[in-house]
């Protein structure tokens, strides 16, 4: 297994593909590929939404997203809240509007025909040992620091971790809630 650390100084800041607003990203592959050219395999990134827009389109993928701050979108008339997941198509049309204000979204957008993808709220209670299945992991803490196998690290950092196995987590303080991406090929679309 391989650890890297992605602090908020790495983030890519850039222009959403229908120049609507601006987007963090996060991470990419390949690395150094632009999202707007359609040559990327999968992406990871965060963009503030502060007023009512429509989603850029990325036909060919498969969008993941969900709700870090603020109080929720509406997403084609339907309520997305904090931290709740939805997944669609990035060819479907998806007009958005702000709940009570600006939010701050966290997306993924992986090739549906290679890839798959899950994005899922762990609540660290203790102490715990994880057990990583093969991919390419991400993790947010929401609240207090958190240390993944000796990297302590806390928002907006994101600790990435390739390959499987298990890794122990720990906060400073519990509950300890951490988002947790894995992104992996999928082998039967190969």
């Amino acid at each position: 297994m391989t650890k890297t650390l992605i602090t908020r100084d790495q983030f890519k800041v850039s222009p959403w593909k229908n120049g609507a607003g601006v987007t963090a990203e996060i991470a990419i592959s390949p690395k150094g590929a632009d999202f707007r050219d359609g040559n990327f395999k999968w992406r990871i990134s965060s963009a503030r939404i502060e007023d009512q827009n429509e989603f850029s389109k990325f036909p060919g993928y498969s969008r993941i997203l969900t709700i870090l701050s603020g109080e929720g979108l509406l997403l084609n008339n339907q309520e997305l809240g904090p931290f709740e997941v939805i997944e669609f198509e990035g060819e479907d049309p998806i007009e958005c509007a702000t709940i009570n204000g600006p939010v701050e979204d966290l997306s993924v957008i992986f090739l549906r025909d290679r890839y798959r993808c899950s994005m899922q709220l762990l609540n660290l209670t203790e102490p715990t040992e994880l057990q990583l299945e093969k991919g390419i992991h991400f993790f947010l803490p929401l609240a207090a620091p958190t240390n993944i196998s000796g990297t302590e690290f806390s928002a907006p950092d994101f600790l990435k971790i390739e390959g499987s196995g298990a890794v122990s987590a720990s906060a400073i303080e519990y509950p300890a809630p951490l988002l947790h991406i894995m992104i992996w090929e999928d082998s039967v679309m190969q």
